[in-house]
């Protein structure tokens, strides 16, 4: 069972077969291939484990009409925490970010040109004066 991290809200808790049914049509899940926290010391890597992303679908973050801030989930072992974010799209990326959380999404890559493909992303985080950095690959649907 994963107990969602709501703060104000209250929390929820669902099993991990019922988080991934969730993962339907409208949303991609995202997977982490390197994870590090930086600080004034220096960096040092993060365990991957179980931690994800899902983010909602391309069309949907993109739709001109969308009527509220999309949110994102970072999930791990324990929980999905949302985060509401802004998307802008710039060039061959879509950039969702809020105060202090930026993911930076390639959507539009050719991968024998610029050796990243669709999908990959970079997530930046700041939590005091630590900054999280991390990189992955969100399965996106085929063009």
């Amino acid at each position: 069972m994963l107990r969602f991290n709501c703060m104000l809200l209250g929390c929820l808790t669902v099993s991990v077969s019922e988080l991934v049914a969730q993962v339907g049509t409208e949303e991609v899940r995202c997977d982490y291939t390197q994870r590090m926290v930086c600080s004034k010391t220096g960096c040092k890597a993060l365990p991957i484990a179980h931690a994800f992303l899902v983010i909602p679908s391309l069309e949907r973050l993109t739709d001109p009409e969308l009527d509220r801030m999309p949110e994102i989930r970072r999930c791990d072992d324990k929980g999905c925490t949302p985060v509401g974010v802004r998307p802008s799209p710039s060039g061959a990326f879509l950039n969702l970010s809020t105060g202090g959380y930026l993911l930076k999404l390639a959507t539009m890559m050719n991968e024998e040109i610029t050796g990243s493909r669709r999908g990959s992303f970079v997530e930046v985080a700041t939590a005091l004066l630590d900054t999280y950095v991390s990189y992955g690959v969100c399965r996106l649907p085929r063009e």
